[in-house]
């Protein structure tokens, strides 16, 4: 496992912004219209973060991770493009056994995208710049795998999220921020109890 990759880098964050990401997760669309290098980084960075935070947060380590000791964590990924595949209308019509196959090949070249390098919620914001990419991120792990992090059968954080779109856009940021603080927060403490 390399050190947590750092922004900026040289290469572009996505070719094309992101506009009212929120209410595309909330439509489920999110991917759809993308350009396919920004879906592939998007999905790479949603397993990544998913693996950090569980590592951190509750210190369940899938075994074929970076975290679970694998060498670059392209089996795991994989894992989870199968789950993608699996959530109706999560990935644009056009993708497939070639697009996967693509996706998976940026993850194995050095880079930001790599799959053997751990990003966190710091670097993504900065590579991204933008402030509210993580919780994108962490919401699309909930869409992919069912679950919030810790919670075995919810979705927490989505629900929690998505309530808070229908509020003014002056107070909804710092909305956003607090929940995934509060929630992220109360997973460390536990794990914390959970060692005494």
């Amino acid at each position: 496992m390399r050190t947590i990759n750092s922004a900026p880098t040289t290469d572009r964050a996505l070719l094309k912004p992101n506009f009212e990401p929120f209410k595309r997760l909330k439509r489920g669309n999110y991917f759809h219209g993308r350009p396919d290098m920004d879906v592939y980084k998007i999905l790479i960075d949603a397993y990544r973060l998913r693996m950090h935070d569980m590592a951190i947060f509750t210190n369940d380590n899938d075994k074929d991770s970076i975290y679970g000791g694998a060498e670059d964590g392209l089996a795991g990924f994989r894992r989870f493009l199968c789950r993608a595949k699996a959530v109706p209308r999560m990935l644009p019509s056009w993708w497939g056994d070639k697009k996967q196959a693509e996706c998976e090949q940026l993850g194995c070249q050095e880079g930001w995208s790599s799959l053997d390098t751990p990003i966190d919620h710091v670097a993504v914001r900065q590579y991204y710049k933008d402030k509210y990419m993580d919780i994108q991120l962490r919401l699309l792990a909930e869409d992919i795998y069912g679950t919030s992090i810790g919670h075995a059968s919810s979705k927490f954080l989505r629900n929690r999220v998505m309530s808070l779109l229908d509020g003014s856009t002056i107070t909804m940021g710092k909305a956003l921020r607090e929940t995934v603080f509060r929630e992220l927060r109360d997973l460390l403490l536990d794990k914390l109890w959970a060692k005494v």
